[in-house]
């Protein structure tokens, strides 16, 4: 874990709130700084963070239609995967 905080994320990562933002903020700056850039592998599939966050914007527009909100509870119930991140970050 720590190599991933300090070797891999911009900037390392140093006291508690070095990495400010929300999940789904850090998500849209790194979609913005590189698209086509690998975000998720699993069982051999590759997704892009600008195809996840396709993805994901379906999910949210799904939600909104439903009359989800911000304070809405939502249960998600599926396998690990590509799947699984698209509705966390949909959710978002």
């Amino acid at each position: 874990m720590r190599r991933i905080l300090s070797g891999w994320l911009p900037g390392g990562a140093g006291p508690a709130g070095s990495l400010a933002g929300t999940v789904a903020e850090l998500f849209e700056a790194q979609v913005d700084r590189d698209p086509a850039a690998v975000a998720v592998v699993s069982e051999g599939v590759e997704v892009s963070f600008g195809e996840l966050e396709t993805r994901a914007n379906r999910v949210a527009r799904a939600l909104l239609s439903r009359g989800v909100g911000p304070e809405s509870v939502v249960a998600v119930a599926l396998e690990r995967g590509v799947d699984l991140v698209v509705a966390l970050l949909g959710g978002c």
